[in-house]
């Protein structure tokens, strides 16, 4: 969910998007809307049955050429509870774990 202020109007704008990395402080997000450098976003999202909820700024945008998506989103969590950023990191270990396991990396 994207909040766009337009003179004294407000939008709401919610897209679908695509996490492509993630961390503790941060993540990559994909999405088809022409965001700016300091934009503030919502995002939803689902980690082992459970619904984080985050409000982030975007830092960092690129263009993408061969994907389904329009853009790459840099975004820093501007704020996360304590215990969301604990399973996002608790999540990250344990697919890094299986990754290992296979021989992947």
């Amino acid at each position: 969910i994207f909040n766009l202020q337009m003179g004294k109007k407000q939008k709401t704008i919610e897209e679908k998007c695509l996490t492509r990395d993630i961390s503790g402080s941060g993540m990559m997000l994909l999405s088809n809307y022409k965001h700016s450098i300091k934009d503030i976003v919502e995002c939803y999202f689902e980690i082992n049955n459970k619904m984080i909820h985050i409000k982030g700024q975007i830092v960092r945008i690129d263009e993408l050429k061969e994907s389904t998506f329009k853009y790459a989103l840099g975004i820093y969590f501007s704020n996360i509870k304590k215990k969301d950023r604990e399973d996002i990191i608790k999540y990250i270990f344990e697919k890094e774990r299986i990754m290992i396991e296979k021989g992947l990396i």
